[in-house]
């Protein structure tokens, strides 16, 4: 028997579709599909799913939804985990009709709290998840949170023209604004980006406009009305979000994931004081609609981080405000969880009973764990 036949597909042959490393950033279909179909819902991961859903679920009723940590070493599979919710609560659907619920291998248990998730949606103004990692964004935690809740419902990332569009929408203009600026031969998106110096979007604004008549003005209005700011305060970022993803004023079910917030945070007090702020927020005054999901590393690896030189007390701070912050789903992702649910994704069925001591860092190297970073 040669080693490449104890695995479930040949080593030699398969390719990693997301090279190890599982990003709340990355939408690339090929990847997403991967990603479900290789998740190992089983031990601590089946666990912490079913009390991320049932929590959200007994809690549904409440003037809040407590935030969610999902803690495990590096590498043990928390972005993994965190994606593969984002797509299973709005049982995302694909192009040639598959669904993410239908992809990824479930248990009952968790096919049956998905299903009530789904029931609450229909009853309460749909189903809504947003999320990505707060390093990628730009300006302060509160405009990268409310980056990534535009980006969820087709907005630019950036605060005043994805607030410019709101505001169009909520006065049913967007749609003659846009065809406007199309008839005019531009771009949207370009123009869009030029907000205050377009030709294009002043002359649409002022077909779209019973008070202003003169295209000459247009940008210095846009600029006193949504100037481009590099902060704003927690009532503004909350009542934006509230515009962005509510409709007719109701808040659909909402999945907020967090990626990698200590790798923003790092040593800076302040960050960690405004991720708090944030997550109490959307945790406490969006009418208990709002599920925020962080992960977090495990104290262990922290220390370990710290003794590179990598230190981390203020993200330990915000770890540490429990009673605060609100994690009443805390899950920890043992290592040895993280091994059985690697041997399963590794091994075929027919021969995983007989390599149960097989070499684990083998595992790794074939199905590309060790390239993991979180």
């Amino acid at each position: 028997m040669q080693t490449k036949e104890i695995f479930l597909r040949d080593p030699l042959t398969w390719k990693l579709v997301n090279e190890g490393v599982s990003s709340n950033n990355i939408e690339d279909l090929a990847t997403l599909r991967f990603e479900l179909e290789s998740f190992v819902c089983e031990g601590e991961y089946l666990q912490g799913m079913r009390r991320i859903l049932q929590s959200y679920r007994d809690n549904f009723k409440s003037p809040e939804q407590k935030a969610a940590w999902i803690s495990g070493f590096y590498g043990s599979g928390k972005s993994h985990l965190a994606k593969v919710l984002r797509y299973l609560w709005t049982n995302f659907a694909f192009p040639d009709g598959s669904t993410a619920r239908s992809i990824a291998h479930l248990p009952e248990e968790i096919t049956d709290l998905l299903a009530e998730i789904s029931t609450l949606g229909k009853r309460h103004n749909g189903l809504h998840m947003a999320g990505g990692t707060l390093k990628a964004g730009t300006g302060s935690v509160r405009l990268r949170v409310m980056s990534l809740f535009f980006k969820s419902v087709g907005l630019p990332e950036g605060y005043p023209y994805a607030k410019f569009l709101i505001h169009l929408k909520r006065d049913n203009k967007l749609e003659a604004f846009k065809k406007s600026i199309e008839d005019q031969g531009k771009n949207f998106d370009q123009e869009l980006g030029r907000i205050y110096t377009s030709g294009a979007v002043a002359k649409a604004y002022v077909l779209c406009s019973s008070h202003l008549k003169d295209p000459s003005q247009v940008g210095a209005l846009l600029r006193a009305d949504y100037p481009n700011v590099v902060d704003v305060s927690i009532s503004d970022m909350r009542d934006t979000i509230r515009e962005a993803i509510a409709a007719n004023g109701k808040l659909p079910c909402t999945l907020l994931v967090l990626d990698e917030v200590q790798q923003l945070i790092g040593l800076d007090a302040q960050l960690s004081l405004d991720v708090q702020e944030v997550t109490e927020a959307l945790s406490k005054e969006m009418d208990g609609r709002v599920r925020v999901l962080d992960d977090k590393p495990t104290v262990p690896e922290l220390v370990l981080r710290q003794r590179r030189g990598f230190r981390q007390r203020p993200f330990w701070t915000l770890m540490s405000r429990k009673s605060t912050v609100g994690p009443d789903v805390r899950r920890l992702i043992a290592s040895a969880a993280a091994d059985a649910a690697l041997r399963k994704a590794a091994l075929s069925n027919e021969r995983s009973s007989l390599w149960e001591g097989l070499d684990l860092q083998l595992c790794r190297l074939v199905v590309g764990f060790t390239q993991v970073s979180m």
